[in-house]
């Protein structure tokens, strides 16, 4: 069984508040958020506007018209002791698991950090790459920009700061990497972040009816590929 952690709740605004919860690592945190988000949202309670999740909290917006702080507090309250008294397993085997695996094309990118990196941690390049591929990383949360996905955690071993001053132009789909952490870039944007190579696929496609591919909880894997096929890719999801 998966116990959950001592809360604490916030008022976030006049309707909306902020539920913490802990844990001894960041994994263990952000799996208890994903519990409870999805044993509110299986809730279907009317006054609930909106749910953001982020990496060891939860923002639950609501409606003043039906409901207020107090209710929504005893509320949030009533679900956490649900989750303790044993449901856990349950709200497990109903939550969908997705893996979503992302080619990559490592080095590709004209403004890449991958020396960098290796140079930081005093690896070789082909290091860099390797401990890249081989982890599979959380969906923390997303934020930052339309469908950017802040998944974690890299190896110890690749962890490298933030550039001291960010790129005005970093190009759609770049992968990069910032202390522990990894993500695709799915727009040309600003950014600081060290990239290691190029991702072909549309990640934020608003027209869709799931417009990101992911959700906080997903499990992401990263790829490598060639160059050609890169191009390949990049042409049949244009």
């Amino acid at each position: 069984m998966f116990p959950i952690e001592p809360i604490k709740i916030d008022v976030a605004s006049e309707n909306a508040l902020i539920v913490y919860f802990a844990g001894a690592t960041l994994n263990r945190k952000n799996q208890q958020v994903s519990m409870f988000v999805h044993l509110l949202e299986q809730a279907n309670s009317p006054w609930l506007l909106d749910v953001i999740p982020a990496y060891h909290s939860v923002l639950i917006t609501f409606d003043i018209l039906q409901t207020d702080y107090f209710a929504v507090k005893a509320r949030i309250i009533e679900l956490v002791k649900a989750l303790k008294d044993g449901q856990t397993k349950q709200i497990f085997a109903n939550q969908e698991t997705n893996i979503v695996e992302l080619p990559v094309c490592y080095g590709l990118s004209e403004d890449n950090d991958l020396q960098r990196i290796a140079d930081h941690n005093q690896i070789t390049v082909e290091q860099v790459i390797q401990f890249h591929q081989q982890n599979s990383y959380r969906v923390y949360c997303l934020g930052f920009s339309p469908g950017f996905a802040f998944l974690g955690e890299t190896d110890e071993k690749i962890a490298t700061p933030r550039l001291t001053t960010p790129r005005k132009q970093v190009p759609k789909g770049a992968v990069a990497i910032a202390d522990r952490q990894t993500a695709v870039y799915p727009n040309v944007s600003p950014g600081g972040w060290n990239i290691v190579g190029v991702c072909p696929l549309a990640l934020f496609v608003p027209e869709r009816a799931s417009p990101s591919p992911f959700k906080v909880g997903d499990t992401v894997r990263f790829k490598e590929i060639s160059e050609h096929k890169y191009y390949q890719l990049l042409e049949a999801n244009r």
